[in-house]
């Protein structure tokens, strides 16, 4: 069994905006990965977090992304698809992205042409995690991958009453029709694609519901460095 961990950076994060960032970033156009939380990013979190668990990283990314890599990592770019615009009431109105399943769908694709192309065959998977969940458990793909579920069906987390779908395992063999999903059928919702797909949930123990902290506000940053502040989630960086 093969396992590329994905970490999925292709988010705005808007509300992140006016957050300070690491002065050597190259101004990329998804500001959120560049928050700083103690003295590293929440790219070297998400990175420091999952490398450990997986065979190789790689970063998902938007469109308009520049660079070839992240921390010596591969970024893939999400696949060509119609972006949707958001409903004129929203705090974004402007604001056209393709999500989450675009990205997923994206690198399932990636990963399943490069195992055709290597001539490798095999229950391949993807474990996707997202960039602004510094602290996840260091168990969090030994657990997902204890599930019981049949050999096309995915599986996400489950913590203290709450979904987390994009913490979750996507076996390889799904890429052609999730593709045909996002780009033919413009699905965006993944809570749908999980349906569809008999999706397993692993319920992880409430007194884990910290490692699920999600950063999307100030508020949640302050927060996340109170946790770091009593020593919770404290790991030293990785070299990729």
């Amino acid at each position: 069994m093969s396992r590329t961990g994905v970490i999925l950076a292709g988010g705005m994060g808007t509300r992140l905006a006016k957050l300070p960032v690491d002065e050597f970033s190259s101004s990329p156009p998804t500001p959120k990965p560049w928050a700083m939380l103690g003295e590293k990013t929440l790219l070297q979190h998400a990175y420091d977090r999952l490398a450990p668990q997986v065979d190789e990283v790689v970063f998902s990314v938007s469109q308009s992304f520049k660079e070839p890599t992240l921390l010596g990592c591969k970024v893939i770019r999400d696949i060509k698809v119609n972006l949707l615009e958001t409903d004129a009431t929203s705090r974004r109105p402007d604001r056209k992205a393709g999500g989450p399943l675009v990205a997923i769908a994206s690198v399932l694709q990636y990963v399943h042409e490069q195992g055709e192309a290597e001539g490798r065959t095999g229950q391949n998977e993807i474990i996707t995690v997202p960039v602004d969940m510094p602290f996840l458990p260091r168990d969090l793909v030994a657990q997902l991958a204890q599930a019981s579920r049949a050999p096309a069906q995915p599986c996400y987390a489950f913590c203290d009453g709450r979904d987390y779908p994009t913490c979750a395992i996507w076996p390889v063999a799904l890429a052609p029709q999730l593709v045909d999903w996002v780009a033919v059928q413009n699905m965006r919702a993944i809570y749908k694609a999980l349906r569809r797909l008999g999706a397993v949930k692993v319920n992880f123990d409430k007194t884990q519901s910290d490692a699920f902290l999600n950063i999307n506000s100030p508020q949640d940053l302050e927060n996340a460095k109170n946790l770091m502040a009593t020593g919770f989630g404290v790991i030293q960086s990785l070299s990729p």
